[in-house]
């Protein structure tokens, strides 16, 4: 079997030359091709990856640039039966001795049409941190993120990436994968290092409720983006149902604590139902996630609403400079 890897990027020169110029990457030695996707880049990230001797191809400034419109891009140009989706600050680690063809012998098979692993985050000052994942080896992933491993047949089938959604592309590319009765596994043996900085949690948070910074403001939203696509392919369920579970519920307790307001009973009966119902929203997000979630729950919520109305389909424009 023939795989394709798609990197995308945007300003990575740095990266690039840390993780693949100035080491040896035989990680990627079994790619077929290695394709890098650029999004509009002010660096010298597009001579590197020449430099490298991958096939390169520039999304235009007047294009949709987003995650979603580089892998789109590059599952169109990918010859291989399968293609690894990796970001320019990601480098493939597998477990010893285990190779990406084991992984699609031992995982692809009937609806199981995908890989995702497990990301390790290596921020600037030298921490670490693994991303937990609550699925085990094998078993039918919650959800996947820009580092995954996907039979092209089947996600050109789907429709592939869309290149409108900005951001959680993830999510809504993985809600037409089951609709379509295909899944993705979790592999615990194929995991990818992510070099990042790590922004303050209060900054983090600011930025959903108040994005002032232009990146902020560019994705905000992005979960009511991958809403409205989901709802214009009709898997609009699959999208929610795999959404986190407190946002959800939080929408639930919204509705319901409207409702609460208008029905014939007194005020005092009004303010405990709903305190009720906030303080079992509470229990639940705290038994399962952290005090920082529960306030992150809100504005996953408003931007759902929010995100909804922005989504606009916007033409992807590039072109292969090799």
């Amino acid at each position: 079997m023939e795989i394709s890897v798609v990197i995308i990027g945007r300003n990575c020169e740095t990266l690039l030359t840390n993780n693949y110029v100035n080491r040896p990457h035989d990680e990627l030695s079994f790619a077929k091709e290695i394709i890098y996707v650029d999004s509009n880049s002010q660096d010298n990230s597009i001579a590197i990856a020449k430099q490298l001797n991958w096939k390169v191809i520039s999304l235009s400034s007047n294009s949709r640039l987003s995650a979603a419109a580089g892998r789109n891009v590059g599952a169109k140009h990918a010859n291989g039966d399968y293609i690894l989706f990796m970001d320019c600050d990601m480098v493939l680690n597998l477990e010893k001795s285990i190779t990406i063809n084991d992984l699609i012998n031992k995982h692809i098979e009937g609806p199981t049409v995908g890989i995702g692993g497990l990301t390790l985050d290596i921020f600037d000052n030298g921490d670490e941190r693994l991303r937990l994942k609550r699925n085990n080896d094998g078993e039918k992933s919650d959800t996947f993120g820009g580092f995954v491993l996907l039979q092209k047949k089947a996600l050109l089938e789907i429709g592939n990436w869309n290149p409108n959604v900005i951001a959680n592309e993830e999510n809504e590319l993985y809600a037409r994968l089951l609709k379509n009765n295909y899944n993705v596994v979790l592999s615990r043996q194929m995991l990818n290092q992510h070099y990042t900085d790590n922004p303050k949690l209060s900054i983090q948070l600011l930025n959903l409720y108040l994005p002032l910074t232009s990146k902020a403001k560019k994705f905000y939203g992005a979960p009511g983006m991958g809403l409205k696509s989901a709802v214009k392919h009709g898997s609009a369920y699959q999208y929610l149902y795999y959404f986190n579970s407190e946002t959800i519920l939080s929408f639930i307790v919204f509705l319901l604590a409207i409702t609460t307001l208008f029905l014939k009973i007194a005020l005092g009966y009004k303010l405990l139902i709903i305190l009720l119902m906030l303080g079992f929203l509470v229990f639940w997000t705290l038994k399962k996630r952290s005090i920082f979630f529960l306030l992150l729950c809100p504005s996953y919520f408003m931007q759902l609403i929010i995100g909804y109305f922005k989504y606009q389909d916007k033409e992807v424009i590039y072109k292969v400079l090799n």
